[in-house]
């Protein structure tokens, strides 16, 4: 196993999602482990992490994931994404986890930094034309166990004046002013995207044979890096939601740390963690003699991934007669790196179809699949107004 398949990315890729006319829409998915973004001109996704940072000088060319915002009305700058990672320090970590992975973390300067970002990204001008005069509007989404509860706090975030730049790598800074009424951000229950992703085509349609899917008893493997969560949908509608916060990838890796701890003595925090994946190894230091030595850990991810893989599958076929189910969606991020041993325990089961939340696109990653989906809801809802999804990319400007 490599344990660089477990890192989280930054993604950037032009891409001819569809034109709604007038309209500019960008989803936004704001996980615990990445900002997920789809637009009419790309996706995107960049790690959920920032620091406050002082530009002191760089050096050489810079890399396309190294990823500065300033906001432009306090001046604060700060350091997004991967490099953020890297440039922490232990302390920053420990004192980040609680603004990255705690219940409330809405209010903290990270989340509107990295929500910020996102919506840049999306917005970007790129091959496949600008957002031009087009009016923006935001679509996301919640679990329903926090939905009515968070819905307001995250509008919150997102609504009022937002004026600032974001510049990715040694290219120029690219300012950003735009003003987002309440009635601009639309939130609906994460399901409903993993619905519209797993089901609906690249032109924003429902197959003859998804309405026959949707007509069964559907189960939705969510695994995330904060969350795991389970819908049961049946006859279209969600019948019942359960989401758990110690069965996502933040337990697979809080677990392979302690077993680090044991074995080799080294500790760090969960954000740190992904400053290890890339070469799979943790290096020791014995201050008697002055050595070092990188020691590798992949066997024991693997083995706490598989654990937590089990303890999920487990709790899922406690409360829901897995029998009795037609369809099993497995999506999110975590739900892709487990999606091979979820199918080995269920493979004697002949009236269970396991299908990936990516299922209708393969050419995009399965952790785009409920952005995706939250993108396909607004644009259908938006086009009994404003009209079809268009893939004819608008008449670029002769300069």
């Amino acid at each position: 196993m490599e344990t660089k398949s477990f890192k989280t990315r930054t993604i950037y890729e032009p891409r001819q999602n569809g034109q709604i006319q007038g309209i500019f829409p960008v989803a936004i998915d704001i996980g615990y482990s990445a900002v997920k973004v789809m637009s009419p001109l790309c996706v995107a996704s960049v790690p959920f992490f920032a620091k406050q940072y002082v530009d002191r000088g760089t050096i050489g060319d810079l890399p396309s994931d190294h990823i500065t915002y300033k906001d432009l009305e306090t001046g604060e700058t700060w350091l997004v994404g991967s490099h953020a990672q890297l440039d922490s320090t232990y302390n920053d970590a420990i004192e980040s986890d609680e603004a990255l992975y705690g219940r409330n973390r809405y209010y903290s300067p990270e989340y509107k930094v990295c929500a910020r970002v996102g919506i840049a990204l999306g917005m970007m001008p790129n091959r496949h034309g600008q957002i031009g005069s087009r009016k923006l509007v935001i679509q996301t989404g919640l679990p329903p166990k926090y939905a009515q509860a968070d819905s307001r706090d995250l509008r919150d975030v997102l609504a009022g004046s937002h004026h600032f730049s974001v510049k990715i790598g040694s290219k120029a800074p690219q300012e950003f002013n735009f003003e987002l009424d309440s009635s601009d951000i639309n939130i609906i229950m994460q399901p409903m995207g993993t619905l519209y992703s797993a089901f609906k085509d690249s032109k924003n349609k429902f197959s003859h044979f998804s309405q026959n899917e949707l007509n069964k008893n559907i189960l939705v493997f969510d695994a995330g890096f904060g969350t795991f969560d389970l819908f049961y949908i049946s006859n279209h509608s969600v019948k019942n939601s359960e989401t758990f916060s110690s069965l996502g990838m933040k337990r697979v890796f809080q677990d392979t740390i302690d077993k680090i701890n044991k074995k080799y003595g080294v500790s760090f925090s969960v954000t740190d963690m992904q400053k290890y994946l890339e070469s799979g190894t943790v290096r020791t230091f014995d201050r008697r003699t002055y050595s070092t030595k990188d020691e590798p850990f992949a066997d024991l991810l693997e083995e706490s991934s598989r654990t937590v893989c089990n303890l999920a599958i487990e709790k899922m076929t406690q409360i829901y007669p897995i029998h009795e189910i037609d369809y099993l969606i497995v999506t999110g991020g975590t739900g892709a790196a487990w999606e091979r041993e979820i199918k080995e325990v269920f493979k004697n089961m002949a009236t269970l179809t396991i299908i990936s939340g990516n299922q209708s696109d393969t050419s995009l990653s399965t952790i785009f699949a409920n952005v995706r989906g939250y993108y396909m809801y607004r644009c259908s809802s938006l086009e009994s107004t404003f009209g079809p999804l268009s893939f004819t990319e608008p008449e670029k400007k002769e300069a």
